[in-house]
């Protein structure tokens, strides 16, 4: 997760030290698991999210809609971390991000996948990766937001 981050997100991760980057890790599975996130890939995820957001954005006043994600008692971990997610590719930009959420449904997956497969195609050098809240992928995560809801009108 170290690695991940000071590769992904250089610039936020520079911010702390190896040890508090480590600490912040440590910490956001302590908090994850609290909301019953617990499988390996959604604990990466939340970490990813303090990463961007903030350290303690499932409690931050400015992005309150994450606490009522995550505190829904019925909703699965993955389903939490997805609608978190799918917040922050709709919203475009940090300062929307803070605002109510955007997405009033879970997406539609096969909309989901067919758009992504779209933009593998359009755009080779993403391939083998995928899109992270990094302002460099911002284009990108626009143009996916536009093949989804073109493949949702589709289906």
């Amino acid at each position: 997760m170290v690695v991940y981050l000071n590769e992904s997100y250089p610039v936020k991760a520079k911010k702390y030290s190896e040890k508090g980057l480590r600490d912040m890790i440590r910490d956001g599975i302590d908090k994850a698991k609290g909301y019953n996130i617990t499988r390996e890939c959604d604990l990466a995820r939340y970490i990813e999210l303090m990463l961007v957001l903030s350290p303690d954005f499932d409690e931050n006043e400015k992005t309150t809609w994450a606490k009522e994600v995550l505190t829904q008692r019925r909703a699965t971990g993955d389903f939490k971390i997805n609608r978190i997610y799918e917040h922050l590719m709709f919203a475009g930009n940090e300062e929307v991000a803070k605002q109510p959420a955007v997405v009033p449904r879970p997406l539609n997956q096969e909309a989901a996948s067919q758009a992504g497969k779209r933009l593998q195609i359009e755009r080779p050098e993403l391939s083998g990766r995928r899109l992270t809240m990094e302002p460099a992928d911002a284009a990108h995560r626009r143009r996916w937001v536009e093949l989804y809801r073109e493949e949702e009108v589709a289906l």
